[in-house]
């Protein structure tokens, strides 16, 4: 029998369950045997158990987890995601820009404007925005599809606090990085995604 027809078929469950009956029939229809015998059939009958118990179980994780990663993606709004990861990428533009903090992030990271003019813009912000729709993508799936924009920017509000504010706190402590470089990002990604999930979860 197949991994899929034991996973996904009421066949392969019920296969599962005569092999059972039939290890048992086998040991009692062989207690005859002498001790020694008769402890090495118990070992591998509960070897054998203990090992189809498991694989059924992984098999009921497997469909759990494949039916609900459908019903999740089913339920995705694109566009919403779509948008989102454009409002990230357009509060970066503002954010480290001459109007906001873009002076005192170049003199944290040590960036001059000659440095920017020898950089590739166009593959610089393709990245970026793949990465703000990879973040969106999975701010939504995190989100779900009834949401509501206060449930949206609470949820966002705290991937960003709890996760990506910690996380890099630790690392620029480790690379000590100055504070004001590392509110500059930080918050910039707090904001962002606190937006993100705004947007995602009024328009489930």
């Amino acid at each position: 029998m197949c991994f899929n027809e034991l996973c996904f078929t009421p066949k392969g469950h019920q296969g599962y369950h005569q092999d059972s009956q039939r290890y048992f029939g086998k040991l009692l229809i062989n207690w005859t045997l002498n001790h020694v015998e008769r402890e090495i059939l118990i070992n591998e009958i509960i070897t054998i158990f203990i090992l189809k118990t498991f694989f059924l179980k992984f098999c009921l994780l497997r469909n759990f987890i494949t039916m609900n990663m459908q019903n999740a993606l089913h339920n995705l709004n694109w566009l919403a995601i779509v948008v989102a990861a454009i409002s990230a990428f357009v509060l970066g533009g503002l954010w480290y820009s001459p109007l906001m903090f873009v002076k005192r992030w170049m003199k944290e990271t040590g960036i001059t404007e000659e440095d920017t003019k020898n950089t590739n813009m166009i593959k610089l912000f393709s990245f970026a925005f793949i990465l703000s729709f990879i973040a969106s993508f999975f701010l939504a799936m995190f989100i779900g599809p009834k949401a509501g924009i206060g449930f949206g920017a609470l949820a966002g509000f705290m991937a960003g606090f709890g996760w990506v504010f910690t996380f890099m706190g630790i690392s620029y402590l480790f690379e000590s990085r100055t504070l004001a470089h590392f509110l500059i990002n930080s918050v910039y990604s707090i904001v962002s995604l606190t937006i993100m999930g705004a947007i995602i979860g009024v328009w489930q």
